[in-house]
């Protein structure tokens, strides 16, 4: 779905998506304050990118997790949830102003490849050579976002490259801005790699948050921990 044309007054750039990322290194902490109390905290910005919210967090106990929801993350109890009680060494977190696709799950940033969460603003254009591009592996994309094709190619070019995460990011940017119509690429990633013992851990379906039918809900825990949204009795921008 493409957006009319915008007029408004004062902006030198029409609305794009919002972007957070928050790397504490070896500790898990909350990120509280930004998704919810900062006076410009992703909550309050949701009011003007309405489209679906998404967080992805990392920690070093639980290994991952991923919510998505294509509403508006201040109307959405499990978006406040997760804020309030996720701890993580990595947060990823995105509130979608819709450009490229409709407004449905499968959409909705952060994606999820090759277990590193990806989320982007901006657009890409000549989809079609991009698929071109990712030939049989254009069944890894499951929306109809130029994000998902775009993350789909720096996956694969990542791989190529021996699972050097640097080299394919590299590979696929030169790539895109030589060949490819760009308006920007603004994207962070979360990879577990870095986060210690977790990395490597086993799949388990995660039940939190009395979670709405269109919530997606994925998480990656050790055996030693429980997922990081299950409830527990102790409480606990980048923008672009």
């Amino acid at each position: 779905m493409r957006r009319p044309q915008w007029r408004l007054v004062g902006l030198a750039s029409p609305p794009v998506c919002r972007l957070f990322a928050l790397h504490a290194g070896p500790h898990d902490v909350p990120a509280e304050f930004w998704l919810l109390h900062a006076p410009d905290s992703f909550a309050a910005q949701s009011e003007h990118n309405a489209d679906g919210f998404g967080i992805a967090t990392l920690s070093t106990r639980d290994g991952q997790l991923l919510v998505r929801n294509p509403i508006k993350a201040a109307d959405d109890q499990t978006y406040r949830q997760v804020s309030q009680r996720a701890r993580a060494s990595q947060f990823l977190a995105h509130l979608r102003y819709a450009s490229t696709g409709e407004v449905s799950l499968a959409n909705t940033h952060p994606f999820l490849m090759d277990n590193r969460a990806f989320a982007h603003n901006g657009v890409v254009a000549d989809l079609p050579e991009v698929e071109r591009r990712l030939g049989t592996s254009l069944a890894m994309v499951g929306g109809t976002t130029d994000t998902e094709r775009f993350f789909a190619l720096l996956t694969i070019r990542i791989r190529e490259a021996g699972q050097d995460v640097r080299a394919g990011i590299v590979a696929a940017v030169h790539e895109l801005a030589r060949d490819i119509e760009l308006y920007s690429l603004n994207f962070f990633s979360a990879n577990p790699a870095i986060c210690g013992p977790s990395a490597t851990p086993s799949t388990t379906r995660c039940g939190c948050c009395t979670a709405s039918r269109t919530v997606t809900h994925w998480c990656r825990t050790t055996s030693r921990a429980p997922c990081t949204c299950t409830p527990r009795p102790r409480s606990h921008t980048r923008s672009s």
